[in-house]
């Protein structure tokens, strides 16, 4: 594992992580909406 201290930029290993919760938290949410309009039937997304 690399620490932030050890590659000597902290900052750039810090906006990777934000970049990535940041893309995490909308795959949820639109994965939210989908279940959310498709009411059970979001296997038909997935599936094409």
């Amino acid at each position: 594992m690399i620490y932030p201290t050890s590659t000597g930029k902290p900052g750039e290993y810090f906006r990777l992580n934000t970049l990535e919760s940041v893309w995490i938290q909308g795959k949820l949410r639109m994965w939210g909406r989908w279940s959310y309009i498709g009411s059970g039937k979001t296997g038909n997304m997935f599936n094409q």
